[in-house]
């Protein structure tokens, strides 16, 4: 199938390139579309009518190519996500920093923080799991419960966002985007649920 070019769109600022329209398939996704059933209910994924606000991932099965470069590719939320259907699921293959394009295989757009996910992959390589939310009392919280958080506000979607993540992920696998939302790593998607878990019970003591 030919490549078709999609321009951005209000949620996605980046403009996405459609490889193939085939709906991508790997068992994880039953395990994801569980974890975002778990989360929507925590209230760590709220909707204001347009989809969840809020994107989870996993890294696709490792392995190193030719020039011994890890694999990127990765399963995320499609943009307004409003059920855990197939057709909500969307892989992405590429990524450029510098067109601010996005390659998927899929029938919808990725996530509008598709490159912010892109850009951990390749910082973190042992990480195969980033969820990412909204919760006021995390937010609130932060400084209490021993969180780094990025420097300044930064819109969603945003390279300046994306950088300032970067300034400050290290080897912190839990970190807060200054009013905006939460950030879970976690090698499995199970550790990065459960971590997300973990800090709101923190919240309740």
């Amino acid at each position: 199938m030919s490549e078709k070019v999609v321009g951005s769109s209000e949620l996605t600022k980046f403009n996405t390139i459609f490889v193939s329209t085939e709906i991508p398939h790997d068992s994880r996704i039953h395990e994801l579309g569980q974890w975002l059933q778990k989360l929507a209910t925590s209230n760590v994924l709220p909707d204001y009518g347009t989809g969840a606000f809020g994107n989870l991932s996993f890294r696709i099965d490792k392995h190193r190519d030719v020039t011994q470069k890890i694999n990127q590719s990765f399963i995320i939320t499609a943009s307004g996500l409003k059920s855990t259907n197939p057709e909500n699921f969307v892989k992405v293959v590429n990524g450029d920093f510098a067109t601010f394009t996005v390659e998927v295989i899929g029938c919808k757009k990725p996530s509008s923080e598709s490159l912010l996910h892109l850009a951990l992959y390749q910082a973190r390589p042992e990480i195969n799991a980033i969820f990412h939310g909204h919760n006021e009392q995390l937010l609130v919280a932060a400084e209490k419960l021993g969180l780094p958080c990025t420097a300044k506000e930064e819109p969603y979607g945003s390279l300046e966002l994306i950088e300032g993540v970067l300034e400050i992920i290290g080897q912190h696998n839990f970190l807060i985007m200054k009013n905006h939302g939460f950030i879970s790593l976690g090698k499995t998607l199970n550790q990065a649920g459960r971590q997300i878990l973990d800090f709101l019970g923190k919240l309740a003591e």
